[in-house]
C-alpha cells in the first residue's frame, strides 16, 4: 500500500490548516502501522506461528501430499528454485521483477532455524526437512521482499502455492490462514482527507452530547 499519493495530496492542499494537515498524516501513520508489517520497518514478526499452525494443517491434507515434491541433491533444488524465479508468478510477486536466488546447504552452516532461513539473495536449506518444494516456496516468499509473516508475505506465499502446487492446495491455505484470524488480501485503502474529517468531526460531536 503506498501512502505517498495521500500525504502529498494533503501537504498540495492551501484551503487545509497546517494542524489538520498534521493530523491527518498522523493517521496515515497510524493506518500504516497497523495494517503493514514489516522486519525492515523494525516490527515485531508477531503473526509467524499462526502461519506454521496453518502450515501444518495444509501439510496434513491429501491435496497437499499428492502436489508435495522432495528434492535429493542441492543442484536438484537449486535447479527448480532458478525455474520458479524464472517464471511468470514468480516475477509479478518479487519486488526486484524475478531475480535469481542462491540455495545453500544448511549443513555447511550454524543458523536458527529447522526448515531453512531466507535472504534476498540466498536461502539456507535443511537437507532432512527442506529439501522439498513447499519449503522452497516459503523461503522464496521472503526472498521476494517479504522478510516477515504478515498479510503481505501470506499473499505471495498463496499466489506461489496456487502457481506450483495448484489451486486446491491455494485454498486450503487461504481457508487455515482466516480460520486462525490472519488477514490476506488487499490492505484496506485509508480515508481520504474528506473522509478522515468528517469521520472526525462527528466522533467529536458524538464527545460532547456525553
Amino acid at each position: 500500500m503506498d501512502y505517498i499519493p495521500f500525504k502529498e495530496a494533503v501537504n498540495q492542499r492551501e484551503d487545509i490548516l497546517v494542524g489538520e494537515q498534521r493530523a491527518y498524516i498522523r493517521y496515515l501513520n497510524q493506518h500504516k502501522k497497523k495494517h503493514s508489517m514489516s522486519r525492515m520497518e523494525n516490527r515485531r514478526d508477531t503473526e509467524s506461528g499462526k502461519v506454521y499452525k496453518a502450515e501444518r494443517a495444509l501439510y496434513r491434507t491429501d491435496a497437499f501430499k499428492s502436489k508435495q515434491k522432495t528434492y535429493k541433491t542441492l543442484e536438484e533444488i537449486q535447479k527448480r528454485a532458478n525455474q520458479i524465479c524464472k517464471s511468470a508468478a514468480f516475477k509479478k510477486v518479487d519486488a526486484k521483477g524475478g531475480h535469481k536466488v542462491k540455495i545453500r546447504d544448511k549443513a555447511n552452516y550454524q543458523g536458527r532455524g529447522c526448515h531453512g532461513w531466507s535472504y534476498i539473495y540466498e536461502i539456507t536449506l535443511d537437507k532432512i526437512n527442506g529439501y522439498n518444494l513447499y519449503v522452497l516456496l516459503h523461503e522464496l516468499s521472503h526472498a521476494a521482499g517479504q522478510m516477515h509473516h504478515g498479510r503481505e508475505f501470506r499473499n505471495v506465499l498463496l499466489k506461489l502455492v496456487s502457481a506450483f502446487m495448484g489451486r486446491e492446495c491455494h485454498d486450503i491455505l487461504k481457508k487455515e490462514f482466516k480460520k486462525l484470524g490472519l488477514k490476506v488480501g488487499k490492505h484496506p485503502t485509508p480515508y481520504t482527507f474528506e473522509r478522515w474529517h468528517t469521520a472526525r468531526e462527528k466522533m467529536a460531536a458524538m464527545r460532547n452530547k456525553k
